[in-house]
């Protein structure tokens, strides 16, 4: 009886330990489980993180058609290169910043990034429509065993990826050329006369209600109704000078002016400075480069009220006018962009009822790269799923 109740005993025991000894390793393996299935997160995130500053620093001039199709320009129903974020031809993307179809390894995991058009967008996934595209990151250990996490993000464009947006009335005597592909134009209001012709190699956008004349080329569509970007003189300038005259502008910086202020650089390379004014802003000659120094790139103008460019005037870089646009002579814009809200508050552009008008000599010529001003955002972002594989 006492070798049996020892053996029960021994039994039990050894019993009780097998199940506390498969208990820890349960435990160990679920808490290993979990630990990847944070740093696999981790990683996901780490490629989408990636992929995002590829769209705000390298990819910011490359239309989304391009980026869609890869670098072979050639949609190969999703596979192959088609939304491989590598490249140096046509996305300047070098070998050391490229995400490669095989991915990248990053601390044991291995993360690989595709660009697809955005889901909410038309039928066809070779093109985009709508300005949105999905960036896709998915991780798994490098060994290719245990969890795998995807993270998604919608990249969009802002509205400046128009080249020229104007609210308002509008009168065109000499066409308006935008020759980039990329290159966009944003019209919201009447437009006199149609005969001219105005040329726009992304096309010519506007909201349900306004009529794009047959004689703009590039084709037309229908959009909602875009917010127009503005910039408040008072987020370039801290103090304001008053002009008195006509100011000539050389050297570099962001100049200043309280009310109304006509400035010109002169013949030569012209001045590389940004001009702000409270007021309107006349350009009556030479050539503003605008001020690498001043709160976002590319900047050229900025008037709280209306923009008159007149002369030989020539500006490289954005223009941002609260009121109305006026182009003359043989001014123009190179690698440039104008965004006008046309509420009609200020002087210098005349006309009952006032409006932007185009009539340079020089044919209103924006020419010059894509992305002037173009910018990526995070328009969305949200981790789809993550599968830990417990006991692995």
């Amino acid at each position: 009886m006492a070798l049996l109740v020892t053996m029960f005993v021994i039994i039990l025991l050894a019993t009780f330990g097998a199940l506390m000894v498969g208990t820890v390793d349960l435990h160990s393996k679920s808490n290993r489980n979990v630990a990847d299935a944070i740093q696999v997160q981790e990683a996901a995130e780490a490629g989408l993180a990636h992929a995002i500053g590829l769209f705000h620093v390298q990819l910011t001039e490359d239309p989304f058609n391009e980026i869609i199709r890869g670098k072979n320009a050639v949609w190969n129903g999703g596979t192959g290169d088609d939304g491989i974020l590598e490249g140096v031809v046509p996305f300047e993307i070098p070998d050391a910043d490229a995400i490669p179809s095989a991915g990248l390894v990053l601390n044991g995991y291995r993360y690989t990034v595709r660009v697809s058009d955005d889901p909410a967008d038309d039928a066809d996934p070779s093109t985009d429509s709508n300005q949105r595209l999905m960036v896709s990151c998915t991780a798994v250990s490098a060994s290719g065993a245990g969890p795998s996490a995807e993270v998604r993000a919608i990249v969009e464009r802002s509205s400046a990826d128009y080249r020229v947006m104007l609210d308002g009335p509008m009168t065109f005597s000499k066409p308006m050329k935008m020759s980039a592909s990329c290159a966009r134009g944003y019209l919201n209001g009447v437009i006199d006369p149609t005969t001219v012709v105005s040329v726009s190699g992304g096309g010519w956008f506007a909201p349900a209600g306004t009529t794009i004349p047959a004689s703009f080329s590039g084709g037309s569509s229908v959009v909602s109704v875009a917010t127009i970007p503005s910039i408040a003189p008072s987020t370039l300038c801290s103090s304001y000078t008053t002009a008195v005259g006509t100011v000539s502008l050389s050297g570099t910086g962001v100049r200043c002016y309280n009310g109304n202020v006509t400035v010109t650089t002169g013949s030569g390379s012209g001045a590389d400075v940004t001009v702000v004014a409270t007021g309107s802003i006349t350009f009556n000659g030479g050539r503003i480069n605008s001020a690498s120094s001043a709160p976002g790139s590319n900047i050229s103008l900025v008037a709280g009220e209306d923009v008159l460019l007149t002369g030989d005037a020539e500006f490289r870089g954005a223009v941002y006018c609260g009121g109305q646009i006026s182009m003359q002579g043989t001014s123009k814009g190179n690698g440039g962009a104008i965004y006008c809200r046309g509420l009609q508050i200020g002087s210098v552009v005349g006309g009952t009822p006032q409006k932007h008008v185009f009539n340079s000599n020089f044919g209103n010529n924006m020419s010059g790269g894509c992305g002037a001003t173009s910018s990526a955002s995070i328009g969305s972002w949200r981790a789809t799923s993550w599968y830990p594989v417990i006991g692995s």
